[in-house]
């Protein structure tokens, strides 16, 4: 029997049937197989396919994008139970990065991506931290350079979660002038990509099962349309933007922890 939910302030009694529901869930389905995850380095993309079609990955995505429309709170129960069963930080990078479609994509882009995003078909991560910059943005050097219909991607990342797993990619790239002004936003479909590579998955103190690799884009062709929002040099903006949801993201499992 699991132990009994302590009721948070801000619960209703729908969210905490909601939470008894993922807590079963990653006790049953996810936690026996914890400790093969830590040592393999990755909790493997297909995991989450039946975790979102329970409704757990994506809970607060719009209804006409195939999500229940809940709260955010919603969201956090997600996090918090994960973190309560020392799962690693996947989700939580996951909503981060499906905010920025939600949030700043073109409705185009949001009809394609986000049904994915939240059925589990898709895994999506964020790419920003780099080699020789760490996370200072502004000295990003990964460049999209505009040819016809496309964009050509050269540079490399690393520290990314979700980097092994995921199949939708979120890139920092320069298109612009140096700066802030000059970055932008582009999606990538990774699968079978060329000039697209996975680099090492690199250890860590914590969170062994969390996959956190190097990137390698090797005149990455992608199509103009998949640039996020459609208009270039919004990158910082779009960083900036979402900043207060990415803190709350962290805080909430580490408190949980």
């Amino acid at each position: 029997m699991l132990p009994q939910l302590h009721r948070q302030p801000w619960m209703d009694s729908d969210i905490e049937t909601f939470r008894d529901q993922v807590r079963r869930y990653i006790a049953a389905e996810m936690a026996p197989h914890l400790p093969v995850w830590r040592e393999q380095g990755y909790i493997p993309r297909e995991v989450w396919r039946p975790f979102g079609e329970m409704g757990f990955m994506l809970p607060e995505l719009p209804e006409e994008y195939g999500g229940a429309g809940a709260s955010l709170a919603y969201q956090l129960v997600v996090q918090d139970e994960l973190t309560r069963a020392e799962m690693p930080n996947n989700v939580t990078v996951h909503s981060i990065a499906s905010h920025y479609i939600m949030d700043f994509g073109t409705e185009a882009q949001k009809q394609r991506w986000l049904p994915k995003l939240g059925s589990g078909e898709m895994l999506v991560g964020i790419a920003m931290t780099e080699p020789g910059c760490g996370t200072d943005l502004k000295a990003i050097s990964t460049r999209a350079r505009r040819d016809g219909d496309h964009y050509v991607i050269d540079g490399a990342k690393t520290f990314i979660t979700n980097g092994f797993t995921c199949n939708l990619l979120i890139v920092v790239a320069r298109t612009g002038e140096a700066g802030s002004r000059g970055l932008s936003l582009i999606v990538l479909e990774t699968e079978n990509l060329p000039g697209f590579r996975v680099g090492r998955l690199l250890e860590k103190i914590g969170m062994p099962a969390s996959d956190t690799a190097e990137l390698f884009f090797d005149g990455v062709r992608v199509p103009a349309d998949q640039l996020l929002g459609g208009v270039e040099g919004h990158g910082f903006k779009q960083l900036m933007g979402q900043l207060p949801y990415e803190r709350m993201s962290i805080a909430v499992p580490a408190a949980a922890v």
